[in-house]
C-alpha cells in the first residue's frame, strides 16, 4: 500500500494547545486514495482521525488537503480525539 503524508503550512490553536497538522493518505485495496488528518501538539501527543475523504487519485486527495479550514479541522480534532486509543502492551521479558 502506497502512503503519503502532506504536512500543512500552518498549525491549529485550540484548546489552548498548538497542533501541528498533517494529512495521511493511503492507497486502498481497490486504488482509490484515503485521507485521514494528524495532530501532533507540542508536547509530541499525536491523534488520527478515521478516513475522513475517499478519492480516485492520490492528485484528488493532494487537493482535498489543501482545501482544508479551520472549522473543519477543528471538527476533525474533535473527532480525531474520541476516537479509542490504541494501547500497545510490550511482551513479557524473557529470562
Amino acid at each position: 500500500m502506497r502512503q503519503i503524508i502532506i504536512p500543512l503550512d500552518r498549525p491549529l490553536v485550540a484548546d489552548d494547545s498548538i497542533y501541528g497538522v498533517r494529512v495521511r493518505a493511503a492507497e486502498t485495496a481497490d486504488g482509490k486514495w484515503e485521507g485521514r488528518v494528524e495532530f501532533e501538539s507540542k508536547s509530541g501527543i499525536r491523534v488520527t482521525t478515521a478516513p475522513e475523504a475517499t478519492h480516485a487519485t492520490r492528485t484528488d486527495v493532494e487537493a482535498w488537503a489543501t482545501r482544508l479550514e479551520e472549522p473543519y479541522l477543528n471538527a476533525a480534532l474533535r473527532r480525531a480525539s474520541e476516537r479509542p486509543i490504541a494501547r500497545v502492551t510490550p511482551p513479557p521479558e524473557r529470562d
